[in-house]
């Protein structure tokens, strides 16, 4: 397993490995980039043990696959807890799933003056959250609709959809940008950061 992420987040794989206390830490100095790399069994087992029940997303399958494998190669007795159903505001898993899959956006306008129709603009600030996430994930083919959904119902807006070519892919899209919306963005990453 290898959790790979930029060389700012360095203290924060430098924990992890303090943490589960199996693997170690390569630096990739081209990409500005370090990875966290575990395969002895113990380290594998270490991180199902801080995971398992806590999955949203399709790729609950993949740890499905690791635990089996682990109890069979290591007489392991690992339950496969169902994916995470609870409350999006009750734990950070949406501050962490945004952190890799979600954009903050505020523009600004200046106010200005047209000379065509003679009028100053309003100056402006635009304040907008998004995530977007493929319909079909690639590795397991589950859908995403279910988790994407909750977010969408959580924040107060509907759920859209986008296409993506070279190759066409379809995503699923969420777009926060109304200010009461906003409002409950802020709300959630205040509470939970």
């Amino acid at each position: 397993m290898e959790i790979t992420c930029h060389e700012n987040n360095l203290p924060l794989l430098s924990k992890l490995l303090k943490i589960l206390g199996h693997g170690y830490i390569r630096h990739f100095p081209n990409q500005s980039a370090y990875r966290l790399v575990i395969y002895n069994p113990q380290g594998l087992l270490a991180i199902v043990s801080l995971v398992n029940g806590y999955f949203r997303t399709p790729k609950i399958e993949a740890l499905y696959c690791l635990i089996l494998w682990l109890n069979s190669h290591t007489g392991s007795n690992i339950e496969r807890l169902a994916a995470d159903i609870s409350p999006l505001s009750e734990n950070a898993w949406l501050a962490g799933f945004s952190d890799a899959d979600s954009n903050f956006y505020i523009r600004t306008t200046e106010k200005a003056f047209n000379p065509d129709t003679g009028k100053w603009s309003k100056s402006r600030i635009a304040c907008r959250f998004t995530i977007e996430q493929r319909i079909i994930e690639p590795k397991s083919l589950g859908l995403t609709e279910p988790f994407m959904l909750q977010i969408a119902n959580f924040f107060g807006v509907k759920l859209a959809t986008s296409t993506h070519n070279s190759p066409p892919r379809e995503y699923w899209y969420i777009n926060v940008s109304a200010f009461a919306n906003v409002q409950l963005v802020i709300n959630y990453f205040d509470i939970i950061l």
